[in-house]
């Protein structure tokens, strides 16, 4: 594959993953044969990575908080 054929390679696979697409959906667009492949293209940015454990602490904070009796937004 050139280069110019691997960017656009990696781009649509993070585009997509950055989007919430799972890896089998962008491994079947792709046309990858595996998994492994789909993982050297799809790689998310910094901010999308903290933007996830973000996600998982204030899901963790609203679920401690409700166990405690204490009402949270949602």
């Amino acid at each position: 594959m050139s280069a110019s054929g691997s960017n656009r390679s990696f781009t649509f696979a993070s585009r997509l993953a950055m989007e919430g697409v799972d890896l089998l959906t962008i491994k079947e667009l792709g046309g990858w044969r595996s998994l492994s492949m789909v993982s050297r293209y799809a790689h998310l940015s910094l901010s999308h990575r903290n933007q996830a454990i973000e996600r998982l602490v204030n899901r963790a904070a609203r679920e401690n908080a409700q166990a405690a009796g204490v009402s949270v937004a949602p």
